[in-house]
């Protein structure tokens, strides 16, 4: 778990490096392949979903496994986005329905000082 902090009107960026429990990297790109980012209110409904991270291949491995996920003030704002903590989760959807979590935590939101 990872806890993590932003500020309301601020583009926010989530990047990981997708991988299965054993450690191999996940091919990001494959026909029928999801990435979801999800913000809920804590122990209650989702508010925001994105599934369009921009997907870039690793330095070394030659796999598309790596996603960045924006979150913009205009989505913020759409969402009803508030200064409060909420929870969040990455995953990797597979076509042949075996999902991965990738990410989760806390996420503090706070207004701009």
């Amino acid at each position: 778990m990872e806890n993590l902090a932003f500020f309301l009107g601020e583009s926010w960026l989530f990047a990981l490096t997708a991988k299965d429990p054993a450690g191999e990297l996940l091919a990001l790109n494959a026909p029928g392949t999801t990435v979801t980012l999800e913000v809920r209110v804590r122990g209650g409904a989702v508010i925001l979903t994105n599934t369009a991270p921009e997907l870039s291949t690793g330095a070394d491995d030659g796999v598309q496994s790596e996603a960045l996920f924006t979150v913009t003030p205009a989505q913020q704002t759409s969402a009803g986005v508030a200064d409060r903590v909420y929870d969040y989760s990455i995953k990797v959807a597979l076509p042949n329905g075996v999902t991965y979590g990738q990410a989760r935590g806390h996420l503090t939101v706070t207004r701009l000082p």
